[in-house]
């Protein structure tokens, strides 16, 4: 009985140089005029907000819930008194900002997302939109809210819930690359700590602070433009740090 088995070659004859040609000058062909396909930005951006951390859906539900108790079971019959809940509420809503922003790399997914066709950097701008998006819509509700309850004024709400908010955010990231804070749960911990500072400053607020707040709109502008600025920095640099190894390392 013959054992031996029959080699490939038999049954596949060897292919003729002029078939071999043909067939590389054909794909060379395709490769040159067909585009790769992209994906398009609006799916990668509603499967960040997809993939968001069921913790900020939660801290949205309790600030807004807050937000509505304290308009229901007390009179904001001021406008400090409406600065001062949106100034509570407000290190709430954006408690888990930060740690859903750098999560690529306190989960150590950092080279796996820059190992993909879509730029890390791209990765990073959506992320930031899907976070920004839930969560200013969260606070403009809030502001809202707060203004038909107490006859206050919206867009000095509005102007000083934003200010806030990019503050917090702004605090939190310095923080945790000042310290290269990696893990989760010191992200968490910083996060949690900045909310409670912000919300002690509610309490111990100059009165004439607030006063000028209020009666100035303009000023309100010029901190909500420099937080903007500040901010945008920040992101601006984890950014051009990101190639060297995610959005935490430096250089």
């Amino acid at each position: 009985m013959n054992n031996k088995l029959p080699y490939i070659n038999d049954y596949i004859p060897e292919p003729k140089l002029s078939d071999i040609e043909n067939t590389v000058s054909a794909g060379q062909r395709y490769i040159s005029v067909v585009r790769p396909r992209k994906t398009p930005l609006m799916r990668l951006f509603f499967a960040q907000i997809r993939y968001l951390s069921p913790a900020l859906w939660v801290t949205q539900l309790v600030g807004l819930l807050f937000v509505g108790y304290m308009c229901i079971g007390t009179e904001l019959v001021t406008q400090r008194g409406g600065l001062t809940m949106m100034m509570l509420a407000v290190p709430l809503v954006a408690m888990m900002n930060v740690p859903e922003l750098v999560k690529d790399t306190l989960c150590n997914m950092s080279e796996l997302e820059r190992s993909t066709k879509i730029g890390s950097g791209t990765i990073l701008l959506l992320r930031l939109g899907a976070v920004n998006c839930a969560n200013l819509a969260v606070l403009l509700i809030a502001a809202l809210t707060a203004s038909l309850a107490g006859s206050l004024s919206f867009v000095t709400l509005l102007l000083f819930t934003v200010a806030v908010y990019n503050i917090v955010n702004i605090l939190c990231l310095a923080i945790i690359r000042l310290f290269k804070i990696r893990g989760r749960n010191g992200a968490m911990c910083v996060s949690t700590t900045v909310m409670f500072i912000t919300m002690s400053m509610s309490v111990i607020l100059p009165y004439d602070f607030t006063e000028m707040l209020i009666k100035n709109t303009l000023l309100l502008i010029v901190m909500l433009a420099v937080s903007v600025a500040v901010f945008a920095a920040q992101i601006t640099v984890m950014l051009k740090r990101m190639p060297l190894g995610g959005l935490l390392n430096e250089d």
